[in-house]
């Protein structure tokens, strides 16, 4: 009994309670980290072949099989959960299981370690606060106010990556304030499971390990990353399993290319055709073409049949060298090597009614990414939706209507040749002995069902898919450099994640603006505190800006991989508070759970994933987005305010709803009906603290009065 009057687990069962009534399974996200769980309890692997039809585009393709394109730690933890509740219910075969086993899931993944987390809030705030009522208060701002309470109902990564890496600052913390016991160790093993279960973490990890060489703790430092090495050892172990070489990231292999069966055949066996069957833009990826540092052209061919004569404006993007011929012209001719952006090149062109051949022909030089982005629309942008694209159609002296109406192969690449300046070929003809001036192109006349081999071997005509090259991937820091944004990029993803309405951190989490404010009174007691806080926040938020250029991160409710930081910036609002207005503050507060109330509905995806109906990986889904949303991306123009504009108008509605509850039951509850039952339970909890209260301030009250 005495455990159930403490208060801390009254706050950690009003919050586990309250988390979880809002419960609600995102999928493609959670799906494959719940898919990886399934696959080594019920097929005792990594591979997730079996569900691989349930990731949308979050997975990876390697070596003929899929996987998880997140960080494992997740999908470890929830292991004995899955294999507990099929020991009761047996598989998920019905939707009712599904539900069941996702609420389970998420009840004892994202809730139990967020309701967690607010109590280890709690606990943190006795060291700068000494009322008790302010110490409530700081845990309710946490725990509610915040993004923590929105992503603490859902199987993403962040919460439970969140709880480890504060639970690894607070035991670090804990040595200096109690000048005795040794936590480095622990503290260590709580940094390797945060990391296992989302990289970013890293960030928060390595503030940790200079905070603790900067104490000179040197043996403390040993023991921190003895705990640290335990689980990356884990995760290399999974690594090697998984891509054959230890030293790597899921990330760096996520699926980008369509499934099998866009992969056609011509001419029998002749040849495989590569196909990207995607209404919004034609996209070729050329990298697993060529090889490191070469200088190389490839060519792309398809016929678009219009309906009729129309003018239309032609658009595209590429990373290198650009030609285009539409019906044997040039209309297109750009030099420059840049990375491929939608909408880089715009030209204005007239398409025959029926079929109209369009040749491209793309230059890489060393390591510039190898790719091209096409699409036709009309001149205000407006895609057109009745063109049909095919690489067929007229390749066959025998060509029949009949045989290729069917064929929805849309792109033949050809290639690679060798990358020679043109001026360079023409004069020096011998090298071309069938090459004339009249050629279309000019520089190599196309013949499709042969092979060439140029003199002395400059040029080598073949006819390629995708599928039957070998790969050859830069390594993952290659490629994160090759991603940074440029300078002006940053200024601008960074105003965004802060402050815009779309994704901005302190507009979904106002009260963490008096944080900043809250820095200053910390400053003057514990510098290093706010050496650690703000040098965490930049590495954050680099990284973030950095890792990808989907700033706005997908599907999501604010920033959700800013989460992280979150716990951290309480801190100094808690010496803040004590010299702000009680009832300024709670207005705050109400304006900041009534946000994250609005939350509690499927997450706002307009951006990016209400692209996966007309898409079939995470990349198509990110290239459909940069069709529409280009010039807003890289610019500081506002992508929307969902807030406003679609959660709001869908709480007025239906209330914050119990997503998960309510697939359960098969019906959708009353609005606000689970707001109502969560008040009387959570007044329920706390009846002894409130009669005690209003006791104390009746007495108060007479004594004032006499």
């Amino acid at each position: 009994m005495a455990l159930l009057n403490r208060k801390e687990f009254k706050i950690f069962l009003t919050f586990f309670i309250i988390y979880l009534c809002f419960a609600k399974f995102q999928y493609f996200d959670d799906d494959v980290k719940l898919d990886l769980t399934r696959t080594i309890i019920d097929e005792h692997c990594f591979e997730i072949d079996s569900y691989v039809e349930n990731t949308g585009g979050d997975r990876i393709y390697y070596n003929g099989h899929y996987y998880s394109d997140k960080a494992p730690g997740a999908s470890f933890l929830t292991i004995p959960v899955y294999a507990v509740f099929k020991l009761f219910f047996g598989m998920p075969d019905t939707n009712f299981k599904l539900y069941l086993l996702e609420f389970v899931i998420i009840a004892f993944s994202s809730v139990l370690f967020s309701a967690l987390l607010v109590v280890l809030m709690y606990k943190t705030s006795r060291f700068f606060l000494k009322k008790e009522s302010q110490r409530i208060l700081i845990t309710i701002i946490f725990g509610l106010g915040t993004m923590i309470f929105v992503y603490s109902t859902i199987y993403y990564q962040h919460a439970m990556a969140t709880f480890f890496a504060f639970l690894c600052f607070y035991l670090i913390f804990m040595i200096k304030q109690e000048k005795k016991g040794n936590y480095y160790f622990l503290a260590g093993l709580s940094a390797g499971i945060a990391f296992i279960i989302d990289y970013i973490t890293i960030t928060i990890i390595i503030a940790c390990f200079i905070f603790i060489i900067f104490r000179k703790k040197w043996k403390g430092f040993l023991l921190f990353f003895l705990g640290f090495s335990i689980f990356i050892f884990v995760l290399l172990i999974y690594n090697n399993s998984t891509f054959s070489t230890p030293f790597t990231l899921s990330y760096y292999y996520t699926d980008l290319k369509p499934s099998d069966n866009r992969i056609n055949k011509y001419d029998e066996d002749l040849v495989e055709l590569w196909k990207q069957e995607n209404e919004i833009i034609e996209y070729i990826n050329f990298e697993p073409l060529i090889k490191k540092n070469q200088f190389v052209c490839v060519y792309a061919l398809t016929y678009v049949n219009s309906p009729e004569k129309r003018l239309v404006q032609i658009r595209t993007g590429s990373s290198g060298n650009i030609k285009i011929w539409l019906n044997n012209k040039v209309i297109i001719k750009e030099e420059g090597f840049k990375r491929a952006i939608i909408n880089q090149d715009i030209k204005t062109a007239e398409l025959n009614a029926g079929w109209n051949k369009f040749l491209i022909k793309e230059c890489k030089y060393m390591d510039d990414y190898f790719e091209l982005f096409f699409v036709i629309t009309n001149d205000k942008g407006k895609i057109y939706h009745d063109l049909e694209y095919n690489a067929l159609v007229n390749n066959s002296k025998n060509f029949s209507e009949e045989k290729y109406k069917n064929n929805k192969t849309k792109w033949l690449i050809i290639g690679p040749f060798d990358y020679i300046d043109e001026n360079y070929i023409f004069k020096k003809k011998d090298y071309f002995p069938k090459v004339s001036d009249k050629a279309n192109p000019p520089e190599y006349e196309i013949i499709l069902n042969k092979s060439y081999n140029g003199k002395n071997g400059l040029v080598k005509w073949q006819l390629l898919s995708f599928d039957n090259q070998k790969k050859t991937k830069k390594s993952y820091l290659e490629q994160f450099f090759n991603e940074i944004p440029l300078p002006h990029h940053i200024y601008h993803f960074l105003v965004r994640l802060l402050f815009y309405p779309y994704r901005g951190l302190f507009f979904y989490n106002p009260i963490l603006i008096l944080s900043l404010i809250g820095l200053f009174f910390m400053y003057k007691k514990n510098k290093e505190m706010v050496i650690f806080i703000v040098f965490s926040f930049i590495l954050l938020f680099l990284a973030i800006i950095l890792s990808t250029w989907m700033w706005w991160q997908g599907s999501s409710f604010g920033p959700r991989f800013s989460l992280l930081i979150i716990p951290f910036l309480i801190l100094p609002l808690m010496l803040f508070i004590r010299k702000l207005n009680k009832n300024i503050l709670l207005i705050i507060l109400f304006i900041c759970i009534f946000i994250n109330l609005l939350g509690m509905q499927e997450f706002e995806q307009s951006i990016t994933v209400s692209k996966w109906d007309r898409a079939n990986s995470i990349g198509e889904v990110a290239r459909n987005t940069m069709t529409e949303y280009q010039d807003k991306i890289y610019s500081m123009k506002p992508l929307g305010n969902p807030l406003f504009t679609y959660y709001m108008p869908l709480f007025f509605r239906y209330g914050p709803r119990s997503i998960l509850i309510e697939q359960i039951l098969g019906f959708r509850l009353f609005p606000f009906l689970n707001v109502i039952v969560l008040m009387i339970i959570v007044l329920f909890i706390w009846r002894k603290e409130l009669i005690r209260k209003i006791k104390k301030d009746f007495k108060v009250g007479k004594t004032s009065k006499k």
